[in-house]
């Protein structure tokens, strides 16, 4: 467990992070979206 593991498994975690983070801030977008579609909804009615 030093520093040859580190290297050795860096590579394959690194692409898996990107992934995830970036599917985290699709999800973040997503939601804000629908929360702005949902605020202005309301704002329209009233």
């Amino acid at each position: 467990m030093g520093l040859e593991f580190f290297n050795a498994t860096l590579p394959g975690v690194i692409p898996q992070w990107i992934h995830l983070s970036h599917l985290g801030v699709c999800q973040l977008g997503r939601s804000m979206v629908a929360s702005y579609q949902q605020s202005g909804q309301q704002f329209v009615r009233s």
